[in-house]
């Protein structure tokens, strides 16, 4: 038996994401360098599935040969929250990701705005290449976690479903290192932030749009689908008296209000998150700094009301 040793090495530092929108379900779009995506902490699955087991009998003890079964990528990044920027037209970076995790965008003069919908989902194409392998993503639908954690940058956590490509290996393309807007940091200067019109310290907060894509590959069906979408989320605060604020009587209520945390104060580099009906449930204490901190789960629903979404992210 002859053995081959490799040793030309894959560089964690040297790899790039690329994005692109599909016309159809079943129509791969090869995005090219300037659909690049800023992103950190990618992690890639490039070939999941399940098994299927024979299991039949023979002469011997032992496993027998499994098949694959379900084959498709996942793929997770954080995308950290930056503007739009100011030239004419401007769209988020992460706009395209957005719209790949159940979100439409709509555009006015200066604004561009994603909220979820309920049907016509968006397929995307997507390459990631890791130090020149290749890997083409086919079909990719997400779901999107906005996190926020006081004096650090605000990101989105995507997590994406694809259909499987076949991998090669090709140069991984020249894509910036960085690009403006900076990225603000979650602090007193930078954000401003309410809850049912209170605003206080506040420490963290999550906004989870679970959509939950899964490949579907039966007779008649082949591709990622979204079923359904539940937006929650998590928030941390300062404690406060009772007699200033009673939370608790709150959740007792079923009380419904309005989540709004706007991030940047310049054109072109503002971010805001606006969930219109947010519900508080499960109060807990805790301590921040040898200060008490109320933490609570968010439920959040859609609203009948024109304009008024379960959660939207504006960038303006």
């Amino acid at each position: 038996m002859t053995v081959v040793a490799l040793n030309r090495v894959l560089r964690a530092k040297k790899a790039a994401v690329l994005i692109a929108m599909q016309p159809d379900e079943n129509t791969f779009v090869m995005p090219t360098a300037e659909d690049y995506l800023q992103v950190r902490n990618p992690s890639l699955t490039p070939l999941a599935h399940s098994t299927l087991e024979l299991n039949e009998v023979c002469s011997k003890l032992g496993s027998r040969l499994k098949s694959l079964s379900a084959q498709h990528v996942k793929f997770s990044c954080e995308c950290v929250f930056r503007g739009a920027g100011t030239a004419a037209g401007a769209k988020p970076n992460v706009g395209k990701v957005l719209r790949a995790c159940g979100f439409a965008e709509s555009a006015a003069t200066g604004i561009v705005t994603y909220a979820p919908i309920d049907a016509a989902f968006e397929s995307a194409s997507m390459v990631i290449y890791m130090d020149g392998n290749k890997h083409p993503i086919m079909g990719a639908k997400g779901k999107v976690t906005a996190e926020y954690k006081a004096n650090d940058y605000p990101v989105f956590k995507v997590e994406i479903v694809g259909l499987y490509v076949d991998v090669e290996f090709e140069e991984t393309p020249a894509t910036p290192c960085y690009t403006p807007p900076n990225p603000l940091e979650i602090n007193n200067a930078n954000t401003v932030w309410s809850l049912h019109n209170i605003t206080t310290s506040l420490y963290s907060a999550s906004i989870d749009v679970s959509t939950n894509p899964e490949l579907r590959d039966l007779p008649g069906q082949y591709g990622i689908e979204i079923t359904d979408r539940l937006t929650s989320g998590a928030i941390e605060f300062a404690a406060s008296r009772v007699d200033d604020k009673n939370w608790f009587e709150a959740v007792r209520n079923l009380d419904i209000g309005v989540l709004n945390i706007v991030h940047g104060t310049e054109v072109g580099n503002i971010v805001e998150a606006i969930a219109h009906k947010t519900q508080l449930l499960e109060p807990q204490y805790g301590e921040q700094n040898n200060r008490r901190s109320n933490s609570f789960n968010l439920n959040m629903m859609p609203s009948p009301t024109a304009g008024e979404h379960e959660v939207a992210f504006i960038f303006r």
